[in-house]
């Protein structure tokens, strides 16, 4: 009943015995795989399959250590609900609803069925978890009901020092899913599936499902669980304890209102580019198709529908070539990597350098920030010569300007 990781660009049809000589050889690792067959008793989720493979372990040694303390708050959007697309489904896990105390999510977890349960599943503890890695709490919570039903089946019952999402347990050695804490199961969680994947919504994660078992999963994406439409289940516990939420005292508005907590104006519409992940970004607004110009134009069309980028004379110059003051933007050149935020157009200088590669001589490069990373590095989104995807990008002098949306 396993359902292993896929890594990008992975053979589909790789057999269990390669995989397993693989795990032999490197080392015992593990992975979260949040997919398991379920049934009812009780009323409760309980997880009957739950002892699995992965390997994502050997490629992030450096991210495997939780020092219990709280994440920068980057790329955190504080919602009344969900993100734009109204729904736990579509919601970015980094979505947060302000104020939800540890008494409504016990409260919760009880209406669920689940009583008795040890510190593991504690609301104290959900929040910490919560602090530790930026994914909001609501979410978490679905997943440790689906996973283990909070610790009280399959592994995470078996071993009480492992963590609540099945994260870390090998088929070979259960045992290693004892080292896998709740700590170190979310932080990794964060700094793969969400970070470097983009695995960012259940949605998406249901979407890659499917493309993998239709053979069309592309390069640069991973699946992280194969059961078609698994993300609707966890949805719905989501949205069942937001709607307990609303019904047991509800949550304050944020001190510095609704929006992103690091100030970028444009953080909501990121969503848009999540969804044409992987296609071709049309030249409707700005630039050609296929073209890294019109990743930016549309983007900026779909924050303000006024505004069409054409007649600038190249990409690196996105940020004098147009009134982005009269649109309510704002442009900052030659910025530091702290004046970048998250829903930036950032444009990139001629002949920069971006790591494995220089933007074109004449025209420069842009795209659109998707996440601040720490330690210089950012996550972007962009296209050409492949449809939109993102990667990394280590900021150095080759920026030549970002552009600020207004806050909302």
């Amino acid at each position: 009943n396993s359902n292993p990781f896929i890594k990008p660009n992975s053979n589909a049809s790789l057999g269990k015995s390669l995989v397993q000589k693989i795990t032999n050889s490197i080392q015992k690792v593990a992975v979260a795989v949040m997919n398991k067959p379920t049934a009812m008793i009780g009323g409760a989720v309980v997880v009957v399959g739950v002892l699995f493979l992965g390997l994502i372990s050997i490629f992030f040694p450096a991210i495997m250590n939780s020092n219990n303390q709280q994440a920068e708050t980057y790329g955190v959007t504080y919602v009344k609900h969900w993100s734009e697309d109204g729904d736990a489904y579509h919601s970015d896990y980094l979505a947060q609803r302000y104020g939800i105390t540890a008494e409504q999510i016990d409260g919760f977890i009880k209406s669920q069925g689940f009583t008795g349960l040890d510190s593991r599943a504690s609301g104290t503890e959900f929040l910490k978890l919560q602090s530790e890695s930026n994914i909001d709490v609501r979410m978490l919570v679905a997943f440790a009901q689906m996973e283990s039903s909070y610790g009280t089946a399959g592994v995470a019952a078996d071993y009480p020092k492992s963590n609540i999402f099945g994260y870390g347990a090998v088929d070979n050695d259960p045992d290693q899913g004892a080292s896998w804490d709740n700590d170190r199961a979310v932080t990794d969680f964060k700094a793969t599936q969400y970070d470097k994947y983009s695995n960012t919504s259940l949605y998406i994660m249901d979407l890659r499902a499917a493309a993998y078992h239709s053979g069309a999963l592309k390069p640069g994406e991973a699946v992280y669980w194969t059961a078609i439409d698994s993300g609707k289940q966890r949805a719905k516990v989501a949205e069942a304890f937001d709607k307990y939420i609303d019904e047991h005292g509800g949550t304050p508005v944020p001190p510095n209102g609704y929006g992103p907590v690091d100030g970028g104006g444009g953080s909501a519409n990121i969503e848009i580019l999540n969804k044409m992940l992987g296609q071709t970004i049309p030249g409707d607004f700005g630039g050609l198709t296929g073209q890294c110009y019109a990743v930016s134009a549309y983007y900026a069309h779909s924050i303000n529908s006024n505004i069409i980028l054409r007649g600038g004379t190249a990409a690196s110059d996105i940020g004098s070539d147009y009134d982005w003051k009269g649109w309510g933007w704002t442009v900052v050149n030659e910025p530091k990597y702290s004046q970048i935020k998250v829903g930036d157009i950032i444009n990139f200088k001629r002949g920069a350098n971006m790591g494995t590669w220089n933007t074109d001589a004449e025209n420069g490069h842009t795209a659109v920030v998707g996440k601040i990373l720490g330690k210089n590095e950012l996550m972007i989104y962009d296209q050409n010569p492949t449809p939109l995807k993102t990667w990394t990008y280590t900021y150095n002098s080759g920026v030549a300007s970002v552009i600020h949306p207004p806050k909302k």
